[in-house]
This record gives structure tokens, sequence and C-alpha cells, in this order.
């Protein structure tokens, strides 16, 4: 209709799927899970997750903080940190790729 705001479209950044936002943050949890790195540092016990933009190869990284020190925490909560790295992709894409 006439006056209506046209939702924006979000690109895949790793293949040719498009749509809202919402429906591609979840296809990037469930297409491109291998594109979010996590494991434990060995030394201090601490999780963490990393992302790379596929666009300019800027890195990601950050501490998960789970709420105990369960060592199975990453793979029982894998979907879940899957979902903010790529969470922090979008923005990133969003702040630093696009136009307008």
């Amino acid at each position: 209709m006439a006056g209506e705001a046209q939702a924006a479209v979000t690109a895949c950044p790793f293949c040719p799927e498009e749509g809202a936002r919402v429906d591609v943050h979840r296809h990037l949890v469930d297409a491109h899970p291998e594109q979010i790195e996590a494991w434990t540092d060995a030394k201090s016990g601490r999780m963490r997750y990393r992302v790379v933009c596929p666009i300019c190869g800027a890195d990601y990284e950050h501490r998960v903080k789970p709420r105990s020190t369960d060592p199975t925490f990453l793979t029982t909560f894998a979907t879940e940190v899957r979902m903010v790295g790529f969470d922090m992709l979008l923005n990133h894409i969003t702040a630093e790729h696009e136009e307008g």
C-alpha cells in the first residue's frame, strides 16, 4: 500500500539467501553454524566465540558469559551462542557495509 514502509531486505553474507532480517538471522544459525567458532580456553577455563566478517575480514571475538562453569555449556547452548554471534555479524554488516 502507498505510504507504508517497505521492510528492509537482508542478504546472507555466505550464500544467495535473502529476506527479512529475522529470517536471515535464523537462516545463518541453521545453515552456517561452522562460521561461529566457540571454545573453552584451556588455561583460564573461559568460554569464547569468534565470528569473522566475510566482507572485510574483521574478527569479532567475545567471552561467553555463562552463569555456571559447566564444561558442557558450549555444547548445550551452541544454538544460542551462534544466535549471539550472528547478531553481532549482522549488526557489523549493517553499520559498516550498507549504504544509506
